[in-house]
């Protein structure tokens, strides 16, 4: 009788054992025809330095949990991250319109479905913006054990009172059918279209995430209509999701995405030059000619130059109740912002004019914001009395030449008549910093040029957020940055130059800004809008020089050769879906 068990296990698995003519032994492992074999996974892998901070996309500002959320939930309207002009689409919404300058209507996408199988409809939309206005304590009484969202305060008006009138008034808003809704504004808001693009606003559904209750980081896994499924949150490990296969749109390349986690940029840095991972985005500075030089990675910017121009924009602030306008005009023209971009930052970076970086809407490319001059900041200091008839030397580009009086510039130390200048002015900055070290040596070396004493005094974040909100008087001069939470120049003026914003640490409170921040908020034609921008970048870089732009960062991308179509954008969102792997 045939040994049937050895036939059938003959059928099922041959594994032969070939020796090549190099004498390398290779197992090659034979499947049956009719039994197929286990299918091969695209698995795309992505450095992540940090961990998510929410589960809730209603609590999310941090770009971490972005970058997880967006991948799974969705919003009515997005952009178009693969065009250079960021124009808006719809997303869970096919088309809308404005009925008035206070109701936006949406016909909505049928047949979308979430990861847990319900349906999408206007109610989830209502729902969404319910539980918004719910977590922005929009009427007062949220008590604990609830908290506000952290993007709380995009989502309500400055000015209606500040920080409590929401924009979004859910009570007026309304379904007409189960794909046919309406939001309803509580006045008009011109970047209405450009806040509904921001994760925070994407939608929900009332069954996975309550009204009144906080998804938890630890526990809950956010159910969206994204592409992307999530499935396991593991902290200090990886973010891992799986295609969503019944996507309205066609399913996604990847079958799975993990965002793995490492303790630090230089950790990130060598797995992807040792081919580990698929995607780093910013590598760091001095590693960029070995990524060049790889034959496994791509440094790229938006395929045409070397660079795309980033969104965050980095800059000196003033105590503008103390320090006047001519002593910030001083300072803004004694830097030496060359060296800062050239030398510091080994041309990483370029000067930043204004608060609103170039590709945004609105952009003013006319204002200065401060040019390295030593004669003109010297002129500025003689207008309010110091080193009145010293000579001020002379300069030729970025070429200062000393004049005869150096010495009693270098050995002067004045500071402002009022305010607590003791040991001159204070210039705060982080600890743990050696980019900001390098800039304060220069910064000192620079502002002994004009007689200006500075006294160096490093602090912890916390410590900086803390001096910044409830003891602005001991803030003089510090060197930060800021990015934008959605695409819209309003979003990169008015946080830090609104008096109602706890992010406008100058304490700027200018009348005509003012005004010209009303204007720009409430208007919704978009040419008009942009020349409320356009003005108040003048008179916050220029006439009152209460900003002294620094830099912007020059973006370039690392990943792996063969991902293609990655959308390379100003904000540096992550979006995976048009995405692929090239295969040979």
């Amino acid at each position: 009788m045939r040994d049937k068990s050895k036939n059938v296990l003959i059928n099922i698995l041959l594994i032969l054992v070939i020796v090549s003519f190099y004498g390398n032994i290779r197992m090659m492992i034979l499947v049956p025809y009719g039994i197929k074999p286990p299918p091969f996974k695209e698995i795309l892998k992505v450095a992540t330095e940090s961990n998510p901070i929410t589960m809730d996309p209603c609590n999310s500002l941090d770009s971490v949990s972005n970058n997880m959320f967006d991948q799974v939930v969705e919003t009515l309207l997005t952009y178009n991250l693969s065009d250079p002009e960021f124009p808006l689409v719809g997303r869970l919404a096919e088309s809308w319109y404005w009925a008035d300058n206070v109701t936006i209507t949406f016909l909505l996408r049928q047949d979308v479905f979430f990861h847990d199988g319900t349906r999408f409809t206007a109610d989830c939309v209502l729902h969404t913006f319910e539980r918004i206005n719910f977590f922005g304590n929009a009427t007062g009484t949220l008590t604990e054990p609830h908290h506000m969202a952290a993007p709380h305060s995009l989502y309500k008006f400055s000015d209606k009172p500040p920080g409590l009138t929401p924009i979004f008034n859910h009570s007026l808003s309304f379904k007409k059918s189960n794909y046919n809704v309406s939001l309803v504004l509580n006045a008009p808001f011109g970047p209405a279209e450009e806040l509904l693009t921001f994760t925070a606003s994407a939608i929900v559904h009332p069954d996975s995430t309550p009204v009144n209750e906080m998804l938890d980081l630890d526990d809950d896994i956010i159910i969206g209509t994204g592409p992307f499924k999530l499935i396991v949150y593991v902290p200090n490990s990886e973010v891992r999701f799986e295609r969503w296969d019944r996507y309205w749109d066609d399913p996604a390349y990847w079958d799975e995405i993990v965002y793995v986690y490492y303790r630090d940029g230089v950790t990130a840095n060598n797995a992807m030059l040792a081919g580990d991972i698929d995607y780093l985005g910013q590598g760091i500075k001095t590693l960029k000619e070995y990524f060049k030089a790889s034959p496994y990675t791509t440094v790229t910017g938006d395929g045409v130059h070397n660079y795309i121009n980033g969104s965050i924009y980095r800059y000196i602030l003033f105590n503008s109740l103390h320090i006047n306008a001519t002593w910030r005009k001083a300072i803004a023209y004694a830097f030496n912002y060359s060296y800062l971009n050239k030398e510091i930052d080994h041309g990483t970076t370029v000067k930043a004019n204004s608060l609103v970086p170039p590709g945004f809407p609105g952009h003013n490319a006319s204002v200065k914001g401060g040019v390295y001059n030593v004669p003109k900041a010297r002129q500025y200091m003689q207008k309010m009395g110091f080193g009145v008839g010293w000579d001020i030397g002379f300069q030729v580009g970025d070429s200062f030449f000393p004049g005869n009086d150096e010495a009693l510039w270098k050995a002067a130390s004045w500071v402002p008549d009022v305010g607590n200048f003791t040991n001159g002015f204070k210039f705060h900055h982080l600890v743990g910093s050696y980019f900001r070290e390098l800039l304060i040596q220069r910064f000192e070396y620079d502002m002994d040029l004009i007689g200006v004493e500075i006294n160096i005094q490093v602090l912890t974040w916390d410590e900086f957020i803390e001096m910044g909100e409830n003891h602005p008087d001991r803030l003089h001069i510090y060197y930060v940055g800021w990015g934008p939470d959605y695409f819209e120049t309003f979003n990169m003026i008015d946080p830090l130059v609104n008096p109602a914003s706890s992010s406008n640490f100058a304490r700027i409170n200018n009348p005509q800004i003012n005004m010209y921040l009303s204007l720009a908020a409430a208007e919704t034609d978009t040419a008009t809008r942009y020349s409320y921008y356009e003005k108040l970048q003048y008179l916050i870089m220029d006439k009152y020089q209460y900003h002294m732009g620094v830099e912007y960062d020059k973006l370039y991308f690392v990943h792996a050769n063969t991902l293609k179509n990655f959308p390379y954008n100003t904000m540096r969102n992550l979006y995976w879906y048009p995405t692929y792997r090239e295969t040979a």
